[in-house]
């Protein structure tokens, strides 16, 4: 399916010896199958429809492998493990990439000033313009100069090909790395000429010095290992070779967990699933420092919040001029750096595997499914947790569950919320849950459904008048069912655009509040401290990422 190159892969478990490729026998026509040994470790690895997936999934990683789960709102796998659009077939992504690329280039600002959008099939200027255009002027400003023909160019966190096929009209010999196997395959399918490959930034399984160009666009600050994943990169650029990395966002370096997760706390990607970070800028540039003359490296920013605004060209910064005004702030970074001598790296490891590539591509057929599948695997200390729990904030979020503020008994959940849960959990905590709408919704009453282990045990009514409990009956159907090991899923019916609307409010104190019976609490107050809150982190997180 993908192009073919004379590329030795390295084993990323032990990174010190090449992959024996293992003869495959298409008369199975299995679309998962092993494709690659290590002959020095004996480490097996698979291949998902004719990509190879040289990696695995580990336990630290585990917000990562979630977040392949979120796309499952827009792909899926067929009965024959297959991947498709929701609406139809394997999507056909290249016609219309091009258009995008067209459309954004011919702009003479984000607004598309000079462009004839009934040209490119548009009434008026699409919703995704303004983030698309701003990333492109990055891009040219980032590869001023930079030649691509005949290069060997890695696209790290490839997605579906968007940015990989660029490289490759620019005569660039491009390899593709994605972490999602089905985005892989669906990239492959759409842009043949470009060699795909599944697997971790964090551990390439690529020799060193293998690559002319190295680049990750929008990719760094959704990686957890964000300091090995620019180690690697470094290790297979060749000398003379240049390192690219463009719109990620960063943080000043007093920036605490607990401070991502409020800017991201109604963010509806997040909330469905994606790993957005904000890592702290020191994350991002002190790979580049300790390698000291062994690159020479500008850093770019094209908004730094609260201290200059979105420019063009990008701001250029040295590497101590960055770190020493940079950490005190917000904002949206690019690195450019060219190797000049060779650079020693440090020790690279997959250990702590949390689930099989192969069981965990077969559960991808939707979202509930994945994190079921997670739900026999995940560490024990992320199971049972608590509604009012102050920990694992970013695991609450990815699963649905907004951050709880300070002197309320009840946690807000949007749309479809999950847990991990054991039967404990369901015989002794369960019965505490009291479930209602917020207040300030304009629905009455909206139906929320239950499911455990992806199947739904019950429907419940809920309304913004009275806490309702799950009843003895559906208790009693979960205990019969459950595992050692579960996902509880809420999910309320419809969708709403607004995301007060598709809000549902979780407790487990045996007297909630608030309580409609009580007057003390007005709905316009609510409804005015969420729009405010929202809209903030909104117009923060926007002037970040561009």
């Amino acid at each position: 399916m993908h192009a073919s190159n004379s590329f030795v892969y390295q084993c990323p478990e032990c990174g010190n010896s090449p992959l024996e490729s293992i003869p495959l026998d298409h008369e199975k026509d299995q679309p998962i199958y092993k494709s690659h040994v290590c002959p020095l470790c004996k480490v097996e690895y698979k291949s998902f429809l004719d990509i190879p997936y040289l990696g695995r999934f580990i336990e630290k990683d585990l917000l990562s492998v979630m977040e392949i789960s979120s796309l499952l709102v827009q792909f899926t796998l067929d009965d024959q493990f297959r991947p498709k659009g929701i609406n139809g077939g394997l999507p056909k992504l290249r016609d219309g990439y091009n258009k995008i690329k067209k459309l954004v280039a011919c702009s003479k600002d984000e607004k598309g000033t000079g462009v004839d959008l009934k040209a490119y099939g548009y009434d008026q200027v699409p919703n995704w313009f303004s983030s698309r255009f701003n990333e492109y002027e990055q891009l040219c400003d980032l590869l001023e100069g930079l030649d691509f023909q005949g290069r060997q160019v890695l696209d790290i966190g490839a997605g579906t090909g968007f940015d990989a096929s660029r490289f490759s009209d620019m005569g660039g010999q491009v390899t593709a790395l994605e972490y999602n196997p089905i985005q892989a395959v669906i990239g492959a399918y759409n842009f043949p000429e470009i060699k795909w490959v599944g697997g971790s930034v964090a551990c390439l399984p690529f020799p060193d010095e293998s690559f002319d160009i190295v680049i990750a666009n929008a990719a760094l600050h959704h990686v957890v290992g964000l300091e090995s994943a620019l180690d690697e990169m470094l290790r297979v650029l060749r000398v003379g070779g240049t390192l690219l990395t463009m719109a990620d966002s960063f943080a000043p370096e007093n920036f605490s967990e607990e401070d991502e997760v409020t800017v991201f706390n109604h963010h509806r990607a997040v909330l469905k699933g994606v790993n957005e970070q904000l890592p702290r800028i020191g994350r991002y540039l002190r790979t580049f420092q300790e390698r000291g003359e062994a690159l020479t490296t500008t850093v770019f920013t094209s908004i730094v919040h609260g201290y200059h605004k979105r420019e063009r060209p990008m701001r250029q910064w040295s590497m101590d001029e960055a770190y020493n005004t940079l950490q005190h702030y917000r904002g949206g970074l690019g690195i450019r750096s060219k190797k000049l001598e060779v650079t020693h790296h440090k020790q690279k490891s997959m250990l702590g595997e949390l689930i099989e590539v192969e069981s965990y591509i077969t559960c991808l057929r939707d979202r509930r499914s994945a994190l079921t599948c997670l739900s026999d695997v995940v560490p024990k200390h992320l199971l049972d947790l608590r509604i009012e729990s102050r920990s694992n904030q970013k695991l609450f979020l990815v699963l649905g569950w907004c951050k709880p503020e300070n002197g309320i008994d009840y946690r807000e959940a949007v749309e479809e919320a999950h847990l991990f849960v054991s039967p404990f959990y369901i015989k002794y905590v369960l019965p505490t849950w009291r479930i209602m709408l917020p207040h300030d919704v304009n629905t009455k009453q909206r139906n929320l459904s239950i499911f455990l282990n992806g199947d739904m045990l019950d429907e419940i009514e809920i309304s913004g008048r009275e806490w309702v409990g799950l009843s003895v009956e559906l208790l009693e159907r979960m205990a019969v069912v459950a595992k050692s090991s579960n996902l509880l899923t809420l999910a309320i019916d419809g969708e709403c655009s607004e995301l007060e609307e598709s809000m549902f409010w979780v407790s487990s104190s045996p007297n909630p509040k608030p309580n409609l019976s009580e007057k003390a609490i007005e709905k316009n107050v609510i409804n005015k401290a969420l729009n405010t809150r929202r809209n903030l982190f909104s117009r923060i997180y926007s002037k970040l990422t561009g």
